[in-house]
C-alpha cells in the first residue's frame, strides 16, 4: 500500500476551490508557496495526479506582477521548476510573445531616446535585440527629433482615426514609425485611463 501524504493546511486557490496543501515553501517576497492537490479526489495515478503549485492570490500577483518582465520565469523567482512556472503561466493566460512585446511597448521611449549599448546594458539585451525592436517599433533611421510623437500636432494626429498611412504622409515619416508611435501613444493612453478625444459609442 503507498505512503499517504500528510496534509498540513488547506487553501482556496484564486477560483473558489479548495487544496489540500502538503508544504509550503518559502519565497523572496516573504509569502508562502503552497504546493497540495485539489480537495475531494483521489491522488496519483489514475487520480488527480500529483502535487502542483496552488493559485492562491498571493501567487497570482506575483506572478502578475513579473508578468512583463523581459525574462518573466527568472524574474518569478519561486521555488518550482521552470516548466511548472510555464504551466502558471498558460493558466494565467500570459503569452510569452505578447508580454515580451509589451514591455518593449513599456520602454519605447527610453529606447528611441538612448543608445543601443546603453539600453542593452541597462536591461540585459543585447544591442542588436534593441536595435531590431526600435527598427520595428519606430523605424530604422536615428537623429531625429527624440519622442517626436510627444509634439502637439504629432500627437493629435497619432491618436486620430486617420490611417497609418495617412498620418505618415502628413508627418513626412514612414507608415512603420507612425504604426510604432501610435501603438506607444494609444497603449500609455489606455494604461493611464486618459480619454484619447474621440468620442465612441
Amino acid at each position: 500500500m503507498g505512503r499517504r501524504a500528510r496534509i498540513i493546511g488547506h487553501a482556496v486557490d484564486l477560483y473558489g476551490d479548495g487544496w489540500d496543501v502538503r508544504e509550503y515553501r518559502p519565497t523572496p517576497g516573504g509569502w508562502p508557496l503552497a504546493i497540495g492537490w485539489p480537495s475531494g479526489f483521489a491522488r496519483g495515478r489514475g487520480g488527480i495526479g500529483g502535487p502542483r503549485a496552488i493559485l492562491t492570490r498571493e501567487l497570482v500577483d506575483h506572478m502578475e506582477a513579473v508578468r512583463h518582465h523581459l525574462r518573466p520565469i527568472e524574474a518569478a523567482a519561486i521555488p518550482i521548476g521552470r516548466s511548472a512556472v510555464k504551466r502558471l503561466r498558460r493558466l494565467l493566460g500570459h503569452d510569452r510573445k505578447a508580454d515580451r512585446r509589451d514591455w518593449w511597448v513599456g520602454h519605447a521611449e527610453e529606447l528611441a531616446t538612448t543608445p543601443f549599448a546603453e539600453f542593452g546594458r541597462k536591461y540585459g539585451v543585447s544591442s542588436s535585440a534593441a536595435e531590431a525592436m526600435h527598427g520595428e517599433l519606430f523605424g530604422r533611421k536615428r537623429g531625429r527629433k527624440a519622442a517626436w510623437w510627444r509634439e502637439p500636432e504629432a500627437t493629435a494626429l497619432l491618436l486620430s482615426d486617420l490611417p497609418t498611412v495617412e498620418i505618415a504622409d502628413r508627418l513626412g515619416r514612414s507608415a512603420q514609425e507612425v504604426w510604432g508611435s501610435r501603438y506607444l501613444l494609444k497603449s500609455n493612453k489606455h494604461e493611464t485611463g486618459e480619454d484619447d478625444g474621440n468620442d465612441r459609442d
